[in-house]
């Protein structure tokens, strides 16, 4: 038997910013892989780097409010979604300016967003629905084919919380 001390086994991380909030997520160009946006949570901020990381600025807030994001994914480097709740927030500018829709569900919540890879403007996310009748909550997936603007549920099991 060997035995490594627990060091041996640990790679070496180096922080490297935006520092402002939690970090939700990141998109990479793949015309030019030094070019990364990263988007924040706690405040919703999104920050750039045209240097591979060496250096950021801030470009962009998402106007989440009171609201927490939950997730966020990419059609391309410029189309950006952010879910929070029951709001799908969408930027066609690389992250400068946001827009956003509310699910038009009552008591709905979404947690993980995705694109369609296919097809940029079918957006699907995944959450639940709470409801009054029984005090369940159900599966909820999501859907969009317009890009976020409009979006039609789907329910599945119910269960208890």
């Amino acid at each position: 038997i060997l035995i490594f001390p627990a060091v041996a086994f640990c790679a070496y991380w180096e922080c490297v910013g935006p520092s402002g909030g939690f970090f939700l997520g990141a998109v990479t160009n793949p015309a030019n892989a030094l070019q990364v946006t990263v988007i924040t949570n706690g405040p919703s901020n999104v920050y750039r780097s045209m240097d591979g990381g060496a250096s950021w600025s801030k470009i962009g807030e998402i106007p989440t409010a009171n609201y927490v994001l939950n997730d966020v994914c990419a059609a391309d480097f410029s189309t950006l979604y952010a879910i929070s709740s029951g709001q799908c927030y969408r930027s066609t500018d690389g992250g400068i300016t946001w827009s956003y829709t509310n699910f038009s569900f009552p008591a709905a919540s979404a947690y993980h967003v995705r694109v369609n890879p296919v097809d940029s403007n079918i957006i699907y996310a995944v959450g639940r629905q709470y409801n009054n009748s029984n005090g369940t909550y159900n599966l909820a997936f999501f859907k969009s084919t317009d890009g976020g603007r409009r979006w039609t549920v789907s329910v599945f099991f119910s269960f208890y919380y």
